[in-house]
């Protein structure tokens, strides 16, 4: 009698820890699904950060090549600009000079 409910005891025993252990494990997979689906959340956020941040980046891009451009063409007329005034000089002199020599020739 004695050994039968010993034998009772160890068998509820078993039934409760093994009830504990599903219930453990239910808790267990529910908190590892929630923590997926975080991580889930979270890399979406992320990959949305970084396809944001590479269309940022390319737009600056293309807008400084665009200002580096400007100014190149800016920095291009402005020597042209120069150097014509500077040429206008030594053209004045070589067309008076032309003139002079012309001049001498027409005399003769």
């Amino acid at each position: 009698m004695v050994w039968k409910e010993l034998k009772d005891e160890v068998k509820k025993s078993v039934k409760e820890l093994t009830d504990v252990g599903k219930e453990v494990g239910k808790s267990s997979l529910s908190a590892a699904a929630g923590i997926t689906k975080d991580g889930i959340e979270i890399g979406k956020e992320l990959t949305k950060s970084s396809i944001e941040l590479a269309k940022s980046t390319e737009r600056e891009i293309k807008d400084t090549t665009k200002v580096a451009v400007d100014s190149t063409k800016e920095l291009i007329e402005d020597l042209t600009d120069a150097t014509k005034d500077a040429m206008k000089g030594p053209i004045r002199e070589m067309n008076k000079l032309g003139d002079k020599d012309q001049g001498k020739e027409e005399n003769k």
